[in-house]
């Protein structure tokens, strides 16, 4: 359908053919790994995860956790059918390999990490599983990236092999010469990736940072216009997700820090609802799920007492 014009009751036809279809993950739509999250993208998301075609932003302070976060995402999509190419510009890929076998097995990361606590019959076992467990190919990038222009286009290859989530990590690290300053930058960084989920129907996740306004201020939740860089990566996006270090609540236990209550906060969505979502991050697995019921009572307030 390509005309600017349409009959009526073709049109009619077309829109209610397309309904009446059964909702299929990884084609139709991405599941997320909260309930809350994915219940709340409507649309063409029906309710079970991320619409295709759609262009997420997830900010956070240094060291609140963004690529956790995202590399749970990554994670559970493998795991329900979807092929994933993750653009890694910080860590190492030792590293983020690390960090996504330990989430994707429930292993405390700590023995898969060079040193005293290295168990390597345990290492051995985490990586049979991973390899014997049938899941959609999680991708990520061998040599150091940084110019948008080389992202694109090996969003472009990945795509060819059925990549349908494609994750940035981060979008201050990307670089584009043709851009008058760095807002300027940031804004044509973010067009073009926000035009490659759309013109392709799969979806883009791209990591940012706070400005630093909003990174300092421990008092208040963060808000949508405190995202670096301006206004376009709000507007570019969805959805605009963040993690809220006003609430962030570190949790030890025999003297080692086990994990952290926080807030994801939803506070854009084109095709639902926003809100806050208490959730659990666990520095053991490094795997985040939302709060039960019966545990939201002991995840933090602010300061002033206000949830």
């Amino acid at each position: 359908m390509n005309s600017t014009t349409i009959n009526r009751q073709e049109w009619a036809d077309e829109f209610l053919a397309k309904q009446a279809k059964p909702l299929r993950a990884a084609y139709d739509y991405i599941p997320t790994f909260l309930p809350s999250w994915n219940s709340q993208c409507r649309d063409d998301g029906g309710g079970e995860g991320l619409g295709m075609g759609q262009h997420l932003a997830v900010a956070g302070g240094p060291g609140f956790g963004k690529t956790l976060f995202a590399t749970n995402l990554g994670c559970h999509a493998t795991a329900h059918g979807v092929g994933v190419g993750y653009m890694n510009l910080e860590m190492s890929l030792i590293g983020l390999t690390r960090r996504a076998w330990a989430i994707a097995t429930e292993t405390d990361v700590r023995t898969l990490e060079r040193g005293r606590h290295y168990d390597a019959p345990k290492a051995a076992e985490v990586a049979a599983r991973v390899v014997g467990a049938g899941h959609e190919p999680f991708r990520v990038n061998t040599k150091r990236l940084r110019g948008i222009r080389e992202i694109i286009d090996l969003m472009i290859y990945w795509r060819d092999y059925g990549t349908t989530l494609f994750i940035i990590d981060y979008m201050q690290l990307i670089g584009d010469p043709t851009a008058r300053n760095s807002t300027d930058e940031v804004a044509k960084i973010s067009a073009a990736i926000c035009d490659f989920a759309a013109l392709n129907e799969v979806v883009t996740v791209a990591l940012t940072q706070f400005n630093r306004e909003t990174s300092k201020n421990y008092q208040e939740s963060p808000t949508i216009q405190g995202l670096y860089g301006g206004q376009s990566l709000e507007a570019d996006a969805d959805q605009v997700l963040m993690i809220d270090h006003s609430r962030y609540e570190r949790v030890k236990d025999k003297g080692r820090d086990i994990g952290a209550r926080t807030f994801i906060i939803l506070g854009k969505n084109r095709h639902g609802g926003i809100g806050d979502i208490p959730v659990w991050m666990d520095y053991r697995s490094l795997r985040v799920r939302e709060a039960l019921p019966d545990e939201e009572a002991e995840w933090p307030h602010h300061p002033g007492g206000r949830r």
